[in-house]
């Protein structure tokens, strides 16, 4: 319940307060934790399923909206307002994939909880956060890309178009449109409560590093080892 996480984020709060640690909390799902973070020089991030579904959907959907924390009743319009005003920092996916045997198990209490979101975060915030006008363009960017990158210490090479930066690149068709289909998805997990929804916007290519390695008609094209891990610089706030 909503009092179960605030009464976390403000035990968090407080020992960072005193302590001086640097604190960062993920899947905010109660929009109240969020001033009380800010007070405490924290920041936060929300997730998708968290900005469209709330508890009713939940008893409809059942194990394909199973996440920790819970989607609360009455929080999705006010989380959309804290991610535009600020207050929230960025949005995530909280990817967390799961085979059809382990979310279906034949109880609620043993079904797998965890929402595969990698591929419905960017669409998800650009149709209806941007495209629906909850966000403007800078916040939409920052809150898909530019805040984390800068939150874990990535911000001279990720976030952002510059010179010297990595030219990590999405190619829209603003005029396309996309349909999630679980089933065609490359992760392991094709359950999603986003089934069947259609976003405005289609990607029609991905760069990483400046090199194409994701093509909306023929998907992945980049060769197993493309991608480089990237350590937090430490320090970084």
């Amino acid at each position: 319940p909503e009092t179960a996480e605030l009464l976390a984020v403000h035990a968090a709060a407080l020992l960072a307060r005193h302590t001086g640690a640097d604190l960062h909390v993920v899947h905010l799902a109660t929009a109240e934790g969020a001033p009380v973070l800010a007070a405490a020089g924290a920041t936060c991030e929300t997730c998708p399923h968290y900005l469209e579904f709330d508890l009713a959907d939940f008893e409809r959907a059942g194990s394909a909206l199973k996440a920790a924390p819970c989607v609360k009743p009455g929080q999705r319009e006010a989380l959309w307002r804290a991610l535009a005003a600020g207050g929230i920092s960025f949005a995530a996916s909280d990817h967390a994939p799961a085979p059809p045997e382990e979310k279906n198990t034949g109880s609620i209490w043993t079904d797998y909880g965890g929402i595969p979101g990698t591929g419905v975060l960017w669409p998800y915030l650009y149709s209806e956060g941007f495209r629906a006008g909850r966000l403007g363009l800078a916040r939409f960017l920052a809150a898909v890309s530019e805040n984390a990158a800068k939150r874990f210490g990535l911000g001279e090479r990720k976030g952002s178009i510059g010179a010297g930066r990595d030219a990590d690149l999405i190619l829209v068709d603003p005029a396309g449109s996309w349909t999630v289909r679980g089933g065609d998805s490359p992760s392991k997990g094709k359950i999603t409560p986003f089934e069947g929804r259609t976003f405005r916007g289609r990607i029609v290519r991905t760069l990483l590093r400046g090199r194409a390695v994701w093509d909306g008609d023929k998907g992945v094209t980049a060769d197993p080892g493309t991608g480089r891990f990237l350590p937090r610089r430490e320090g970084a706030l």
